[in-house]
Parts: structure tokens; C-alpha cells; sequence
């Protein structure tokens, strides 16, 4: 998955479910971006097992990544049939990689952390998104 767009997957499938979206909300520097409707999801990676959640917190719950997809998308879908997605903070620490995924109006971010008390890599692929105004 690693190779793999998933802004441009993500918006495969909403296109598909006939979800319209609209231009995205890009963070500026000092600013917050988002807005009170606006819900974080997230799937995370550590060794190959996977989880899915919404906000900050990451789960792993040995799950495979199209298991956690599936559920990151119906989140996504659930939100109405008109969404626009944020950018989100990309981090300059504690990283050892971090990158914002684009396709069409659609906005992910990816980070893989270094995770110092287990000596292991996390990986995790963010999205900003809520109802259109």
C-alpha cells in the first residue's frame, strides 16, 4: 500500500458512490483549517496489522488494510453526499517520513513515525473531512 495513492483511491470510490466533492481547504501556516463539522479518520500500520479511527488516537486492530479501509470509507461515505476535505499539519519532527497525498480535490496525508520505546516503525494515513457548506 505504501506505493499507492490514497487520495486517488478515495476518490475512485466516492465517485463511485456518486458523492460529489468539493475544492479542498488547504492549511496555512498559523491558521488551523477545518471547521466544526469537519472529523478526522485514520488508518494505522504497525508489523503489517492494521487499524482503523477517528481523531488522533491510533488503533491496531489486527486487521488487514482492505479491512481498514472498508471502514474508513464508510466513515468517510456517512458524512453526506456533498464532502470537502483539509489538509492537514505536516509534521517536521519525530518523523521519518510525511507526505500529502492529492487526486481531484480529495486531501490525505501520510506519516511514518519512529516510535523510540519499541524501536519499531508506525505508519498511518490521515484524512480531514466533512459535509460541503
Amino acid at each position: 500500500m505504501k506505493n499507492e495513492n490514497l487520495a486517488e483511491r478515495i476518490f475512485c470510490d466516492l465517485r463511485n458512490a456518486e458523492i460529489k466533492i468539493v475544492k479542498a481547504s488547504y492549511r496555512v501556516d498559523g491558521h488551523k483549517i477545518g471547521d466544526g463539522n469537519a472529523r478526522q479518520f485514520n488508518i494505522s500500520e504497525i508489523n503489517g496489522s492494521f487499524g482503523f479511527s477517528e481523531g488522533v488516537a491510533l488503533f491496531y486492530d489486527n486487521l488487514t488494510f482492505t479491512e481498514a479501509y472498508q471502514k474508513l470509507i464508510d466513515a468517510v461515505k456517512s458524512l453526506g453526499p456533498e464532502l470537502k476535505f483539509y489538509s492537514l499539519v505536516m509534521p517536521r519532527k519525530a518523523c521519518t517520513e510525511a507526505r500529502l497525498e492529492e487526486f481531484d480535490k480529495v486531501v490525505t496525508r501520510y506519516i511514518v513515525d519512529y516510535l523510540q520505546m519499541s524501536d519499531q516503525l508506525a505508519a498511518r494515513w490521515d484524512v480531514l473531512v466533512g459535509p460541503a457548506d
